[in-house]
């Protein structure tokens, strides 16, 4: 009944807000001039820090996940218009894994304490799989940010499996 309860505020809060902006683009021409200055992948990150806040005025810190992934998404989009480089999806796919291991982050941060310690570790983990994913993949499709240096993504990937063997069986 509890989880119940979050729902409908967070659902009650969402029609709330849509409500008011569609009042607002209908009478308040004003109100329209906001979104024809902004580009259009500010709204997808927009929409993902309304989740976001929605999840803690809620006190739903699961919320942070999607709109963490949904504002990755839209700071990806928002690159790719800027530099023209819709290429670039072949590569850059794996920042909304890492950006799936912030809202995990945030989540452990924000919620219950007993399952922070593993929020935070996945969350971690998961930053670093999306970050060497990306940069795998832009060694093999992309810009090569890394340059002739990209073999070392391996090498890192050695050292944290390497690393997570040794406390794993310390712990």
């Amino acid at each position: 009944m509890h989880e119940r309860k979050h729902t409908d505020l967070v659902v009650g809060l969402v029609l709330i807000l849509v409500g008011l902006f569609l009042t607002a683009w209908q009478f308040v021409p004003e109100f329209r001039i906001w979104f024809v200055v902004l580009d259009w992948p500010l709204y997808v990150i927009g929409v993902g820090g309304i989740l976001f806040i929605l999840g803690l005025l809620a006190n739903m810190p699961g919320l942070s996940v999607p709109a963490c992934m949904v504002m990755g998404a839209g700071a990806i989009f928002y690159w790719q218009k800027e530099t023209g480089r819709w290429d670039s999806w072949s590569y850059a796919w794996p920042l909304l894994v890492s950006s799936m291991g912030v809202g995990m982050l945030l989540s452990g941060l924000l919620g219950i304490p007993e399952r922070r310690r593993r929020l935070l570790i996945n969350g971690l983990q998961w930053i670093v799989v999306g970050l060497v994913l990306f940069f795998l993949f832009d060694a093999l499709f992309g810009m090569h940010i890394l340059g002739p240096y990209w073999p070392m993504v391996l090498v890192v990937v050695g050292l944290w499996l390497l690393i997570r063997t040794f406390l794993r069986d310390r712990g």
